[in-house]
């Protein structure tokens, strides 16, 4: 008897995806991405699988225009700094970027300007440390 995926057929897909408004409580439109997918042929069912789903979720960060978990992972390595010590510089608990990497969470669009900020060299290391270091108030 054949194995379950060998009876399977390559197809493409359109595949709904659904946009968030920027504060994250709503839908703020629903696109359509086309994307590989596998189809049972004794029942017609479609299957994603990861490949699809990685496929869904670098298309809503680039619609977006947030950083893909790829990319901030790639951000991390050519600063050449751990994922605690970009924690500890951006001032971010120490979990969040790990989430951040994996894609089980996205920043925040605000912190995603300044990851590209960052990424772009208009801010830098130094900088980021600087601000980490506590200072006396300034005096008014």
């Amino acid at each position: 008897m054949k194995d379950f995926k060998d009876r399977l057929e390559r197809i493409e897909v359109e595949e709904p995806l659904h946009i968030p408004t920027l504060d994250g409580a709503g839908i703020a439109e629903t696109i359509k991405v086309k994307v590989p997918a596998w189809r049972d042929p004794k029942d017609g069912e479609i299957y994603l699988d990861t490949e699809a789903t990685a496929f869904l979720d670098k298309a809503k960060a680039r619609y977006m225009g947030l950083l893909t978990p790829a990319q901030i992972r790639a951000l991390r390595q050519r600063l050449g700094v751990t994922q605690k010590q970009i924690s500890e510089l951006l001032q971010i608990g120490d979990k969040t970027w790990t989430r951040w990497e994996t894609g089980r969470e996205r920043p925040f669009r605000s912190t995603n300007v300044l990851l590209y900020a960052l990424s772009d060299g208009k801010i830098d290391l130094a900088y980021l440390r600087s601000l980490a270091q506590p200072s006396p108030a300034p005096h008014i």
